[in-house]
């Protein structure tokens, strides 16, 4: 069951250049886990593909069948080698999806998961006795790593809503179809009682490689858009920096940004500045890679900084005991409850509290948040904006803030 020699040797290619651009690209702190992690897997599914490409190429190969140990020893060196990448890449990509989206806040396992996958990788080589053994003990894993990674990166809703990710997802999706496919191909009877008879099933496992290769090309497109346009990704510096959003619905005429004066909080002195304890900021933000953003320039300014990812988790630290907010940055355009919800709902409750209050919005142009502009008196930071600008409202607002009633 060779797999054709130019389709291993394209593919091969492929993931070496796309491991060695992902290495070079600017790793600003908020992307850099789930781009190691990408990195990581593309390089080994080159070493995967290389491994796979030196088993049909080395003459020893043939000695292999025929018995010689030299032979045997390099088909086996080359299929380890060939299994334990391909395990480590399927579940490197799983991790940068779960670190992307913010479903992971480390690295899955640490060193311990990846021997256990090495070890299981092994452990396949010595059960198997043909390539397309082996092939099946892989598909499984690489099918469902694939098939999860999409499913985390598609139902989230800043994966959604990023193009970059639905290409990445699709493609995943699209790959892990495939080799559930290539599975049932190799257990048909047909193909183990006659390997070399041509018929779709044959013709599936002996140039899937062709049919991946495109798929290659989509999830390196995907991955390479995502970390140019998503949002967060490109804040490289929390002093000059510029978040870069995938550009919103063109505004309206009558909805023009000169229409919709930005608010100044009143310049206080710095009172917080003496207390001692760290500003605290709770970021009430349904796209994780913003909420990252925050943590890291949180970091580097002496914030204690909290997120949430929903409206009604917001309302409930805002509620819960415990030292109260000097600052929340709540995005306008979340599900239910928006951020205008919660400013209407602590306006009716606790309409101090929402002098700590600013919002954060890509889109003024609906009605509802031209209608809301014209009539909240906190100030609303139009994406994309300076994190210089970020950082300066909010010590303003937690100098200006009166204690909440």
């Amino acid at each position: 069951m060779p797999e054709p020699i130019a389709s291993l040797e394209l593919q091969c290619v492929l993931a070496g250049l796309v491991a060695v651009r992902l290495a070079f690209l600017p790793r600003p702190a908020q992307s850099a886990a789930f781009q190691r992690s990408w990195t990581w897997a593309w390089t080994a599914h080159a070493l995967a593909l290389a491994a796979l490409l030196a088993r049909e190429l080395v003459p020893l190969a043939e000695e292999a069948e025929a018995g010689a140990l030299d032979g045997m020893l390099v088909v086996l060196l080359c299929d380890a080698l060939h299994q334990v990448a391909r395990f480590a890449g399927a579940w490197w990509m799983l991790e940068g999806a779960l670190l992307l989206t913010g479903r992971r806040a480390r690295p899955l396992g640490g060193g311990g998961m990846q021997v256990l996958l090495a070890a299981c990788a092994l452990l396949t080589v010595l059960l198997a006795s043909t390539p397309a053994d082996l092939l099946a003990l892989q598909t499984p894993l690489v099918a469902l790593t694939s098939v999860g990674a999409a499913w985390v990166l598609l139902r989230q809703p800043s994966g959604r809503a990023s193009s970059g990710a639905r290409l990445l997802g699709a493609a995943l999706l699209a790959h892990g179809a495939l080799r559930a496919a290539l599975l049932v191909a190799l257990a048909q009877p047909s193909f183990a009682a006659a390997p070399l008879e041509r018929t779709a099933w044959t013709f599936l496992v002996t140039h899937h490689g062709w049919l991946e290769l495109p798929l290659d090309v989509l999830v390196a497109t995907g991955m390479l858009v995502l970390l140019r346009r998503s949002p967060g990704l490109r804040a490289l510096d929390a002093g000059a920096s510029r978040v870069a959003l995938e550009p919103g619905p063109e505004p309206r005429a009558e909805l023009a940004p000169q229409e919709l004066p930005p608010r100044e909080i009143p310049r206080r002195a710095p009172a917080a500045a003496g207390r001692g304890a760290k500003l605290r900021l709770l970021a009430i933000e349904d796209e994780p890679m913003l909420c990252e953003m925050l943590r890291s320039v949180g970091r580097q300014h002496g914030w204690e900084v909290e997120t949430a990812g929903t409206g009604d988790d917001g309302l409930r630290l805002l509620r819960g005991p415990g030292r109260p907010y000097d600052v929340v940055l709540c995005d306008l355009h979340m599900a239910s409850p928006s951020g205008i919800e919660i400013h209407d709902e602590l306006a009716r409750e606790r309409p101090a509290l929402l002098e700590r209050f600013l919002f954060v919005t890509g889109d003024l142009s609906s009605d509802d948040a031209a209608e809301f502009a014209r009539r909240c008196s906190r100030p609303i930071l139009r994406k994309p904006f300076q994190i210089v600008e970020l950082v300066r409202l909010v010590e303003d607002a937690a100098a200006a803030a009166v204690p909440p009633a």
